[in-house]
This record gives structure tokens, sequence and C-alpha cells, in this order.
């Protein structure tokens, strides 16, 4: 079984060798905001003290069981149309290939079957393609233009997509063959809001199986959609709160605090929109939208988001795996939330000095042997398995595995938003050498450190524990002696943590051909 990376592994103090450790319990006050119960952003209690004393992969690393893989499975779930009136709302992000909610349904007129489908709440960017029993079918219009749904004279498969304008007409589908319907839809029958795709699917006679697949008449049908305009603080255009004004991203930044602000029907929004630090967002986003080689000599963006989320879930477990997905720290500063991707670029903002500190400082000199990794296996979105979750292959850190004797110590990550095998690596790889960085801080600062957020870089230099000379990121900051200093932890850091190159560091990934095919 691999090893157990436990949660309170990021709260280094419970680890350190002397000194009394800074309690991590949920509800500690993280993120620089003073007090000491869980920090309230736009009127809603966020519980995020345990998600602010981690980096996220070290958070999200985790014993391989059914329950660490939840989110990865709950995108294959999306997968299956399902039939409701109570489904929750679903807001897609970047581009994703699921079924929906049916929201209608007519088989009453031979040789066609007719269904309607719910993709999500709110705009979305356009319909790409549709999956049929492993064909992917474009459309020329609403007309299928690829075989086998067209061959040529016939057309077995129409579909028409509505983006979710809050004035959309009714289908146009619907409209056009409301005739042969057996029930009667009204003009008002508009799902305004909802992004939606209604299909037409022509019983193909002696072709059946080959079109439909096997079994009744019920065709199993999937669409790659583009999701939801989100707000992007480094365009002009763009006015926050004029939805009208948005456009399609997948950068896993925007879609966080997209998905954060974003207004559910059913429940309040987590943080309302004021309460974001759009200029810190808008530098997140630059990071993720870095480029990066692959292997194949193409190239892709740093840290994307591409999934599907409900108002039912657990905002707290989505976050977490949001920010796994660009190995990040959230943080609230100052009363206003963002985040903050690994930035391999990122420089140090000050030095701690003797001087500085005004109590005890505890000090962990190394990782203990227990929580040390070398090897990740990560579960991910493919793109070869028509965007299904899948397993890499274990990534194993050579040089590491070395060090600890040529003994494998494997943990498990959870990226259900990400997609792509290199991407899933590249973020493995960056968690092995996140978790080796053994060193940690743990003291009492004065005022100075006012200045300082959680995930700045800080160049320690004491002449008391020269030995633990280097750079930190600040995972924890908290007020104390009634604000007159700040408890501050430590972690070490490098920019050479992401030392990621393809041709050096990818490892095959290779499909079972059955699946793939």
């Amino acid at each position: 079984m691999p090893q157990v990376i436990p949660a309170v592994a990021a709260g280094v103090g419970a680890f350190f060798s002397a000194g009394a450790p800074i309690s991590l319990a949920a509800g500690t006050v993280g993120f620089g905001v003073a007090g000491g119960t869980a920090a309230v952003v736009g009127g809603i209690a966020v519980n995020v003290g345990l998600l602010a004393a981690s980096t996220a992969l070290q958070y999200a690393l985790s014993p391989k069981s059914p329950s660490a893989n939840f989110s990865v499975q709950a995108q294959q779930d999306y997968k299956q149309a399902v039939k409701s009136t109570i489904a929750p709302e679903r807001l897609v992000l970047g581009t994703v290939q699921s079924s929906g909610v049916i929201f209608f349904e007519e088989d009453a007129t031979p040789p066609y079957y007719y269904a309607g489908y719910i993709l999500g709440t709110g705009k979305s960017e356009g319909l790409d393609s549709l999956w049929v029993n492993n064909n992917r079918v474009f459309l020329d219009g609403i007309y299928a233009a690829s075989v086998p749904f067209f061959d040529g004279t016939n057309v077995f498969l129409a579909a028409s997509f509505r983006d979710g304008d809050d004035d959309q007409a009714r289908d146009q589908i619907i409209t056009d063959n409301a005739a042969d319907f057996a029930n009667t839809y009204s003009a008002d029958f508009r799902q305004r809001g909802l992004t939606t795709v209604v299909i037409k699917a022509r019983h193909a006679g002696d072709n059946q199986t080959e079109l439909w697949g096997s079994g009744s008449f019920l065709p199993e049908v999937q669409f790659r959609i583009k999701g939801a305009k989100i707000y992007d603080p480094r365009n002009p255009s763009h006015v926050l709160g004029d939805t009208g004004t948005y456009s399609w991203s997948d950068n896993a930044a925007l879609c966080t605090a997209h998905y954060l602000t974003f207004p559910w029907s059913n429940r309040p929004r987590y943080i309302e929109a004021e309460y974001v630090n759009w200029d810190r967002m808008a530098r997140a986003a630059d990071i993720c939208d870095r480029w990066r080689y692959k292997q194949d000599g193409t190239t892709e963006r740093d840290f994307t988001v591409n999934g599907i989320f409900t108002s039912e879930e657990t905002p707290a477990n989505v976050l977490q795996n949001l920010m796994a997905a660009m190995s990040a720290i959230p943080v609230v500063y100052q009363g206003k939330w963002f985040c903050r991707p690994f930035d391999r670029r990122q420089k140090p903002i000050a030095t701690l000095h003797d001087g500085m500190v005004v109590g005890d400082v505890s000090l962990r000199t190394e990782r203990p042997a227990h929580e040390i990794i070398n090897t990740v296996r990560a579960s991910f979105i493919s793109p070869e398995r028509q965007y299904t979750p899948q397993e890499t292959p274990p990534y194993v850190d050579e040089a590491a595995k070395a060090e600890d004797g040529n003994a494998i110590r494997e943990a498990s990550l959870s990226l259900p938003y990400t997609e792509g095998n290199e991407r899933a690596q590249r973020l493995s790889r960056l968690a092995i050498r996140e978790n080796r960085r053994g060193r940690a801080l743990n003291g009492e600062v004065d005022i100075v450190a006012r200045s300082w957020a959680i995930g700045d870089i800080i160049t320690v230099s004491l002449v008391s524990l020269p030995e633990m000379d280097g750079n930190y990121r600040i995972t924890r900051r908290s007020w104390i002696r009634n604000g007159t200093a700040f408890a501050l932890t430590l972690e070490e850091w490098s920019s050479d943590i992401d030392d990621w190159r393809a041709d050096e560091h990818a490892q095959p990934f290779t499909l079972d051909e059955d699946l793939a095919a």
C-alpha cells in the first residue's frame, strides 16, 4: 500500500524537534487574517485554515483508496445521462466531454427519437462535437457531417445547441418538429439560462448496431463542450459583473475564481466578487498561462482546469482539487482572497534575521522518513481515452529513489480537473520534489511581517541557526501578542523544485489497446 501522507504533515509545527507546535486544526486562521475563528469572506464562513497551511499537492497526496479518487470518478459519472427533475446544477469550466440531464424526450414518431440535455448552468462558449458509440460526430449547422452518421445521402443524427443565454428562444429541433410530438411544448419551453443540446436520431435499419450500438434504440450520446465564459482581470474589455463581456478560458486560476464567485440558484456564492483580490489573480493567471514544451515538441500551458462542478459538492473538497491542479496555495490577505500557483520564477521579498525574532524558534532539519515519497501515481483526465479518468503509471523520481536505498515510497495524487498525461506527470514530479524539501521553521516575528503574505518567499539568515539558512515559503501567518507580532510557519523552498524537462523527465505512457479503441 502506498505511503500515507497525513494532512497534518503540511502543518510542520507538529514535527518540530523543539518548541510548542502551532495547532493547524480546522478553523485556525491562516492567510494573515486576525482573530481565532474561521475566516469570514463576504459574510460566508470559509473554513480554509488547513488549506492555507499546506501546499495543495502535499495536502492532495493520499494513500490509494476509493475515497481518494472520488472527484475523478465523479467526472466519469457525468458521462452518463440523467433523468431527474431534481438534479443539481452543473457548472462547466474549460472543455469537457459529458452527457447531461434529460429535460425532454420523444419517441412517438418512428423512425425518430428526440432527446434534450441540460449540460450546464449559465452561458457556455460552444459545442465542439458529439460522441456516439465511440464515433466522433462533427456537425454542419445542426446536421451530422461525418461518417457513419452521414453517408452522403442520409443524415442519421442532428443536434442543436443553445449557449444558456438568459433570453434564449425555444430549441430549433423542438420548434421544427413540434407537430410530430405526442406532447405539446409552448413557446415558453426555453430553458433560459441553461446550456442545452437537443438531438434528433434516426433508426438506421440494418446499420443500427454500427451507428447506435447494441440494445434498444436509446442513443448514449456524449457532448464535447467548451464551457463557461469567465472574467479575466487582464482583459480590458471584461467588466466585472457584466457576464456579456466575459470570454472562455481554461486557465486554472481564473476557473477557480469563477467557481468560488459563481451565483448558484440554490445556494449562496462561496465568495462575493468584491472580496477577491483581482490584481493578485491576474498574476496567478499569468503563471498558469506560461508555456511548456512536451516530449513530442508541441507545447501546453502550465496549469489548466477542465471539469464539471455541481451545487451539491463540498466546496472545501473542490477547492483542494483546484489547488492541486496548479500546485497552489489559497490565501486571504487584507480581507481579500486569491491563490498562488507554484511559480518557478518567484523571488524572495525579504530577509529574516535575528533582530526580527521576538520569541522561541522551533525547527525541523528534515522530513520524517515515514513521510518521504519518491513515487506518485496520479489520476487525471486522458484525451487519449475520450477524456475519461485514468491513472498514470507510477511516476518514479529515480534520483530520489536511489537516495532512499531503491525502496519505493509511493503516494497517490487526485487530479480530477487536469487533462493530459505529461501535465499529470509534471505535477507528480513537483509533488515529490516539494515533499523532499524537509527543512522548516516555526517562530514569532515582529511587526515587520505585516507586509508578508502566505506564499511569499523569505530568505532566512539567522546567526543563531546558521544550518537553517536558505529560502523558505510562508505557509502560515497569524497575529499574536495583541497584534504586535506574527506567528509564522516557513517551509523550505527553491526554484529548482520545478526542474521539469520533458525530454529528460517525461516517462512512457502506454494505452491498453482494448480500452483505447
